[in-house]
């Protein structure tokens, strides 16, 4: 199955976040993603990563936003993409990962369905 190409946008274009996400930094301002900073992701670190991906996806159970997009920095067990976004960055910064050097991408899936990815710079 090959992937579908991206769409390029054009220079001068500015995006805004998405509207789950400025509610979530209005009521929770101190996720917003801390400065940029990379990690060097040798064993030791990419095992902390996949460790905690696998503690959050073990428990995890998605369900999707029903009426509009709400991110919840608090989910640890339930909810969308971005939950577990947010859920797997709280637990590698808890094994001493740099919370800057995460982000998450938003996209939309060919499908036309809106979904969020995690990022390590």
């Amino acid at each position: 199955m090959s992937m579908p190409n991206s769409t390029p946008l054009p220079l001068g274009i500015t995006l805004e976040p998405p509207a789950g996400w400025t509610h979530m930094i209005a009521k929770h301002p101190g996720e917003k993603l801390a400065s940029s900073s990379e990690i060097l992701l040798d064993e030791t670190s990419l095992i902390g990563l996949l460790a905690a991906r696998q503690a959050v996806s073990d428990n995890w159970r998605y369900i999707p936003d029903p009426d509009r997009d709400a991110w919840d920095p608090s989910a640890s067990a339930v909810g969308d993409c971005e939950d577990w976004c947010m859920a797997v960055r709280r637990k590698a910064v808890a094994r001493g990962m740099s919370r800057g050097a995460f982000r998450i991408a938003v996209c939309r899936l060919p499908s036309g369905i809106g979904h969020a990815v995690l990022m390590v710079a």
